[in-house]
């Protein structure tokens, strides 16, 4: 409705804060239920699912109030409020999250030219790349914190500033996860490539609740496309997951066998599927709610004229996410949850990719339909991993 309208000319949005039920979220992250059956929650009474709504108004705010935590266990001083806090510190790592009763804030917490706030500027891919660089910044302190330890020896924790190896499991010998930028054409705007690193200047006190509770993150991120059959067959089978061990452990401990995607609670990112060489995907995985969705061409697909200018400063970003003979293809999806085994999460991943005869058939069949040239990207061949 304001779309078009004159004073639309005049303002900007500048904060968004979401105000959150405390003494609900559990149950609403846990549902089935689509919007049509919670009319109080509005968006037109439709099919899209309550925790997709949930997840969206979390993840793109700068503030997020956690209202009636006084309903909660223990009201301001329980356990219930800071595994609450955690998970949702987890789930926006860019934004401030405030206990409250009664939504009762002084406004100068959440609004003036003082306060911290950048994701509301920040279109999907923004938000994206705030979540790896949040993941892997936590990586990179635990991997310090573990050096702690006199006895350690090994040799990559004498580089505190290489972050790549956090991006999978321990085991795994994949070389090109340093890649933290991504920018599609269709989503391209002027505050897409910028997130900030507020998140590292936080309160350490979220932290440490996400490690009482057993909630990281990390990223899987690889450089060779998805075979579609065996990603469904060994990954996407168990996803929507009915327990989230980090909202229902005890129904998760029960049922323990399945799969280590159970313990996911929120996972999201790009993925490249080999039935589709210049289309990228989305993965976006929330308690009940699975989807991938098209989100545009890859920009190694898209005609140099097409691209930002080098005065924008986005090209820089576009290339940085560029690797030889794939362009910006690749793999990098933040998994965030509770009691995660992230080297069976990757194996059962790396299940699903092409193997060497398959990627070698892939090339073969791309190579009569190159990409467009680019001025800046690396062009040297080189094995994909």
């Amino acid at each position: 409705m304001a779309a078009g309208h004159p004073l639309m000319k005049r303002i900007e949005l500048d904060t968004l804060v979401t105000l959150v039920d405390s003494s609900s979220f559990i149950k609403d992250y846990s549902t089935k239920l689509p919007l049509a059956s919670r009319p109080e929650l509005g968006d037109g009474g439709n099919m899209r699912p309550v925790v997709d709504l949930l997840v969206e108004q979390i993840e793109c705010a700068d503030f997020v109030l956690l209202n009636k935590v006084d309903l909660l266990p223990g009201g301001l001083e329980g356990e219930a409020l800071e595994q609450l806090q955690a998970i949702v510190a987890s789930l926006n790592p860019l934004a401030t999250v405030i206990a409250c009763e009664q939504a009762k804030v002084p406004l100068e917490h959440v609004f003036g030219s003082s306060v911290h706030k950048v994701v509301a500027n920040l279109n999907i891919e923004g938000q994206h790349r705030g979540a790896v660089a949040a993941a892997k910044a936590a990586a990179e302190v635990e991997h310090l914190q573990s050096c702690q330890d006199n006895s350690c020896t090994h040799e990559a924790h004498t580089h505190h500033h290489h972050v790549d190896h956090h991006s999978c499991s321990a085991s795994c010998t994949h070389e090109d996860h340093n890649h933290q930028h991504h920018e599609h054409k269709h989503h391209h705007g002027e505050d897409g490539h910028s997130h900030g690193h507020g998140h590292n200047h936080k309160d350490h006190a979220e932290t440490r609740a996400a490690k009482r509770f057993g909630i990281k993150s990390f990223v899987y991120s690889r450089r060779r496309p998805f075979h579609l059959k065996r990603l469904q067959d060994t990954v996407l089978r168990w996803l929507p997951v009915t327990h989230n061990k980090a909202v229902d452990a005890a129904a998760v401990a029960a049922a323990e066998g399945d799969s280590p995607i159970k313990a996911v609670l929120r996972s999201k990112g790009f993925m490249w599927l080999s039935n589709k060489h210049t289309t990228a995907f989305y993965w976006s995985h929330a308690g009940q709610h699975f989807e991938i969705r098209e989100e545009g061409d890859w920009w190694a697909a898209v005609p140099d004229d097409e691209w930002p200018d080098e005065a924008s400063g986005q090209r820089a970003v576009i290339l940085s996410d560029f690797a030889p003979s794939v362009g910006d293809r690749r793999q990098e999806i933040v998994f965030i949850g509770a009691g995660m085994d992230e080297a069976k999460i990757c194996a059962q991943l790396d299940a699903a990719l092409l193997t060497d005869d398959e990627l070698k058939a892939y090339n073969d069949k791309w190579s009569s339909l190159p990409d467009p040239e680019h001025a800046g990207a690396p062009t040297a061949v080189a094995a994909s991993t």
